[in-house]
C-alpha cells in the first residue's frame, strides 16, 4: 500500500469516527426550529385552598308531644304564695328569667328554660352560690291553653 492510500484510509476512518460522535448530538430531536411564543397573561394567583365547612345539625331532642325538650331550675316549692312571690321578686331583680307555676296545692318557683341541660347546670351552680336554695333541674313543661 502506498502512502497516499494509507492517508486516505486513515482520514476516512477519522471522518467516520467524528461523524459517529457528532451526528447524534446534532440530530437528537431536541432542536425546535419554530419561533418560541411568549404570553403576557399572568399565571394563576397563589390562593391557598379554603377549608370546607363541616355542616352540623343542632342537637334538639323532642319529647312525646313533639316539642323540643328544655330544662329549668326549680328553686323551691312553697305552701305560702307570699314566700314564692318574694323569691320571684329577688330573682327578677338579680336579672334571672324567673316564673312561678302552681303545683297541686303549692307554688313552684322556676328559672329558665334552656334548651341544653349543661346550660341549666351552669345556672344551677350560679343560683346555689347566690341564693343558696336546694334547687334541682327539671324538664320544662308548657302549659296547655
Amino acid at each position: 500500500m502506498n502512502q497516499n492510500t494509507k492517508q486516505r484510509l486513515v482520514g476516512t476512518i477519522v471522518l467516520l469516527a467524528l461523524a459517529l460522535i457528532f451526528l447524534p448530538i446534532l440530530f437528537d430531536g431536541d432542536g425546535d426550529y419554530r419561533p418560541r411564543l411568549s404570553s403576557r397573561i399572568p399565571g394563576p394567583p397563589a390562593v391557598p385552598p379554603l377549608e370546607e365547612p363541616v355542616p352540623t345539625r343542632p342537637d334538639i331532642s323532642a319529647d312525646a308531644s313533639g316539642l323540643p325538650t328544655a330544662w329549668v331550675v326549680r328553686l323551691g316549692i312553697f305552701n305560702d304564695e307570699d314566700n314564692a312571690a318574694a323569691l320571684l321578686r329577688r330573682l327578677r331583680e338579680a336579672g334571672y328569667r324567673a316564673y312561678t307555676r302552681p303545683l297541686r296545692d303549692d307554688t313552684g318557683v322556676f328559672v329558665g328554660p334552656w334548651p341544653a341541660r349543661d346550660r341549666a347546670e351552669e345556672y344551677l351552680a350560679r343560683l346555689q352560690r347566690q341564693f343558696q336554695p336546694d334547687a334541682i333541674i327539671v324538664p320544662y313543661r308548657t302549659e296547655r291553653l
